[in-house]
């Protein structure tokens, strides 16, 4: 796979790495640490499934039909899961929202009209929603496939209603959206000219601070960015400066994560592969991320995996859906 290919693939789906069969790339974790919900694959359909912090009583929550449940995230108390509805065969026609109790006891469709939803939080309350939306679906270059672009934040209530747009921007690419914990701020990273970090105030939505980290990584190479529960740190994943020589090919991303009173960051992860999408539990002294071997072999190997805060004590999380 071309590098630079292998560069736009990771910062445009709504779910970066698609396999055939297993977990996707993005997941969340309960308010009080003790739950993960992900989107997981079977002959390229998703469905969301939960299972404790540990892996273990994994159970899903949303069916197999002919639409994939993506990009889940838990509401502020942990009761809901919000998701996104999209057919694999028609992606350029866009997705819904949907929400499931985190029991699996109900499901509903929040929008009724398909548009093109990246990723999708709730809010503090969280009587609504906010999301990513392009407005435009295609490609600006020839050596990359169609995408959505023109990117700004939208807001709905849960019940679908009061549809609004926050920003005027019209992004050629937007990720990475994080509610800090007072839902007072939006965190989501742009990627134009080069990648960069950027906090909304929710309350006047045209004012928006942006920067970038500050450390020994490539610049132009971040993703995944997310809040720390107690509002004093982001995670994210960034391309390591320095590769480690263990032949897996391309780029190799690593866990960072970023001290918001000065931007300052510190490599947690060498592992030499492509750890993604952290997630920092509660207390700060731990982070959970999802590790792919090597993203141009197939089939990949992928695991959920846990590190202390410091780098030490990484461990793989067991979770079988063999028998469900």
């Amino acid at each position: 796979m071309n590098l630079l290919i292998l560069f736009f693939v990771l910062s445009s789906l709504s779910c970066h790495y698609v396999p055939k069969d297993g977990p996707c790339d993005r997941f969340s974790v309960s308010p009080d640490g003790s739950h993960i919900v992900f989107s997981y694959y079977t002959d390229h359909h998703a469905s969301i499934y939960m299972a404790n912090i540990d892996g273990t009583a994994p159970r899903r929550l949303t069916p197999a039909d002919s639409m994939s449940h993506l990009n889940p995230v838990f509401s502020p108390d942990g009761s809901k899961v919000l998701f996104l509805m999209t057919r694999e065969d028609s992606k350029e026609n866009g997705s819904y929202l949907g929400e499931v109790a985190s029991d699996g006891s109900s499901i509903k469709q929040v929008t009724s009209t398909a548009q093109h939803i990246t990723e999708a939080i709730f809010s503090k309350d969280p009587k609504s929603i906010y999301y990513l939306r392009a407005s435009f679906y295609g490609h600006y270059s020839p050596i990359v496939g169609s995408r959505p672009h023109e990117f700004d934040i939208w807001s709905v209530q849960e019940d679908g209603t009061k549809e609004l747009r926050l920003t005027n921007r019209n992004e050629y690419e937007m990720a990475g959206l994080s509610l800090a914990p007072d839902g007072e701020q939006l965190l989501f990273t742009t990627e134009d000219q080069g990648h960069e970090l950027h906090i909304m105030s929710t309350s006047h939505p045209d004012e928006i601070s942006s920067f970038l980290p500050i450390g020994d990584f490539h610049i132009n190479g971040f993703y995944y960015p997310s809040f720390s529960p107690d509002g004093t740190l982001v995670a994210f994943s960034a391309v390591a400066s320095k590769p480690m020589a263990n032949g897996v090919s391309g780029f190799q991303y690593e866990v960072y994560t970023m001290r918001c009173q000065d931007h300052t960051t510190r490599q947690v992860t060498h592992l030499g592969q492509y750890a993604l999408c952290p997630r920092i539990m509660p207390g700060n002294k731990m982070v959970l991320f999802i590790c792919l071997s090597d993203l141009t072999k197939r089939p990949q190997k992928v695991s959920f995996m846990t590190v202390n805060i410091d780098g030490s004590g990484q461990r793989v999380i067991p979770i079988s859906l063999n028998n469900l």
